[in-house]
């Protein structure tokens, strides 16, 4: 696909470059992406770029933490689907903590859901609804619903892998009423 090697070059200039690497903007543009990489199936390409650029952005140039937060959390979300589940987690727990330390509080509920999901990859089912649960009356409280569909999902999600279907259809229920 033509789009895909612009892409794959501009992402290449902003973070292969010696010459003038642009760090922040390449990170930007993979994270940007993240729903291409997953629903074309470039797990691992996508997952590969944020990497790259989360390596870079610690030798060479400062990088917001909002953008090294939301490339940890785009990291975990694209290697959670193809098995990769502890280093899933390791990138949630990372995007997690730097949401928590700007005071980012949708980051914050997003990384969460995602880490308790990862948690319900890797078979460790209480850790998981545990913290998938403690994140639903904040959601309930504000004024998104799509953050509190979000979570729901997240939660739902842990209910199905552990089994519990009742729990799961409850929770995937509500959410599919708030996002219609």
């Amino acid at each position: 696909n033509r789009e895909f090697d612009n892409f794959r070059g501009a992402l290449s200039w902003a973070l292969e470059g010696e010459a003038n690497p642009n760090i922040e903007n390449g990170l930007r543009l993979a994270i940007a992406l993240l729903e291409l990489w997953h629903t074309q199936n470039f797990h691992s390409e996508g997952y590969s770029w944020l990497i790259k650029g989360l390596a870079r952005s610690s030798e060479k140039e400062a990088v917001k933490d909002s953008t090294r937060a939301k490339a940890y959390f785009a990291a975990g979300h694209l290697i959670l689907p193809i098995g990769r589940d502890e280093e899933s987690r390791q990138c949630f727990i990372k995007s997690l903590d730097i949401f928590q330390r700007i005071g980012d509080l949708r980051g914050s509920i997003m990384a969460q859901s995602m880490l308790g999901e990862s948690y319900a990859h890797l078979r460790q089912f209480e850790e998981a609804i545990k913290l998938c649960e403690s994140s639903i009356p904040t959601c309930r409280s504000l004024s998104d619903p799509w953050l509190l569909a979000w979570a729901l999902c997240r939660l739902g999600y842990c209910h199905l892998f552990q089994g519990d279907s009742i729990h799961a259809q409850l929770c995937l229920e509500e959410s599919l009423s708030i996002f219609e």
